[in-house]
C-alpha cells in the first residue's frame, strides 16, 4: 500500500506536466540525470533524443535503469547501428509508477489499479554530403495506462545538427503528437516542445560546454539547462548538469535555488568496447539515482 506521500509525488508529476505520463519528462535514460535532462551533444553517453546526432554514434546496445521516490521506476534499451549511408537507432522505453489501492469516500477498498507507460522509438539520421551537417528524425510509438483508462499516440520528433572540431549547433521539435485514443472526453494530449541546443570544446582542456533552451508552445513553459562532460582522468568522465525548475516546485524560499533548482551529476567510465555510467539528480529533496551499461559491438 502506497502511503500519502507516495500518493502526492505521483499525482505532482501527473498533474504539473500537463499530461498524466512521464513523456513530458523524459527521464527513463540515465544520462538525461546526470545532465539534468539536458546535454544532447556531448560525444560520451548521448541519449539520442537528437536523432539527426545518430551519425556521430557507434554500433552499440545501452541498458538503463531509474529508481525514482516512492517506488517509481524506469527502464530503457537502445540499439544503435548504421546500414550503408542511413544510421538508426530502436529505443523501448517503460516507466511503472506502481500499484495503487482504490477506495470510497468511506475508505472502503474497491481493488487495486497501476499506472504505467510504454514508448517504443525508431530514429533514422544521415549526414548531408560535403557539408558538417546531419539531419534525423525519431518517430515513436506511445502508449500510457492509468486504472484501465488508455492515451495512444505516434510522436515525431525531427531535428537537424551542425558539427565541427569545436562546436555543435542543434534544432530540434520533440514530440509532434498524432493522438490515436485519448485518456477521456478532455483530449489532453503530449505537449510538443522546440529546443535549440549549443555546445563548445575547450582547446586547452577536456571540458565540453552545453546550454539548451527548450519552450512549449501550449503550456508557454520556458526551461534552460546548462551541462558541462570532463575527461577527468584517463578513461573517467564527469558529467554535471542544472537547469531551471522544470515543475515549478516550490521547495525552496530562496529565488535562486528555484531558479537552479535541478541539479544533476554523473559518473562514467569509458573504454573501447562501452561504458558504465552511475547518476544522480536532485527533485526537490529526494535524490533520484540511475545506472547505465552500453556494449560497443
Amino acid at each position: 500500500m502506497k502511503n500519502i506521500y507516495s500518493i502526492a509525488l505521483i499525482f505532482l508529476i501527473f498533474i504539473n506536466s500537463k499530461l498524466f505520463c512521464q513523456l513530458t519528462q523524459p527521464w527513463s535514460n540515465s544520462h538525461l540525470l546526470s545532465f539534468s535532462g539536458g546535454g544532447h551533444l556531448h560525444d560520451i553517453t548521448n541519449n539520442y533524443q537528437f536523432s539527426s546526432m545518430l551519425t556521430s554514434s557507434k554500433r552499440s546496445a545501452f541498458f538503463s535503469r531509474i529508481n525514482y521516490p516512492a517506488d517509481i521506476n524506469a527502464n530503457s534499451f537502445m540499439t544503435l547501428s548504421k546500414f550503408k549511408e542511413t544510421f538508426f537507432s530502436i529505443i523501448f522505453e517503460s516507466v511503472n509508477y506502481g500499484d495503487f489501492e482504490k477506495r470510497s469516500i468511506n475508505n472502503e477498498f474497491q481493488g487495486k489499479f497501476s499506472a504505467n507507460d510504454l514508448n517504443l522509438t525508431v530514429g533514422l539520421a544521415k549526414k548531408i554530403k560535403k557539408t558538417n551537417y546531419s539531419y534525423g528524425l525519431n518517430t515513436s510509438l506511445f502508449s500510457s495506462n492509468i486504472n484501465n483508462l488508455r492515451y495512444k499516440s505516434i510522436l515525431f520528433s525531427p531535428s537537424i545538427c551542425y558539427e565541427n572540431e569545436l562546436h555543435k549547433l542543434g534544432f530540434a521539435v520533440f514530440n509532434y503528437p498524432i493522438t490515436i485514443n485519448y485518456y477521456n472526453s478532455n483530449q489532453q494530449e503530449i505537449d510538443s516542445s522546440y529546443m535549440i541546443s549549443f555546445l563548445r570544446k575547450l582547446k586547452k582542456y577536456p571540458i565540453s560546454l552545453e546550454m539548451d533552451y527548450q519552450f512549449f508552445p501550449r503550456s508557454r513553459l520556458s526551461l534552460v539547462q546548462l551541462s558541462a562532460q570532463i575527461e577527468y582522468y584517463e578513461n573517467i568522465y564527469l558529467n554535471f548538469g542544472v537547469s531551471s525548475n522544470k515543475l515549478k516546485h516550490n521547495y525552496f524560499d530562496d529565488a535562486l535555488l528555484k531558479i537552479a533548482s535541478n541539479i544533476g551529476f554523473g559518473v562514467i567510465y569509458n573504454t573501447n568496447y562501452g561504458n558504465f555510467n552511475l547518476s544522480l539528480y536532485s527533485y526537490g529533496y529526494e535524490i533520484v539515482y540511475g545506472l547505465g551499461v552500453s556494449v560497443v559491438f
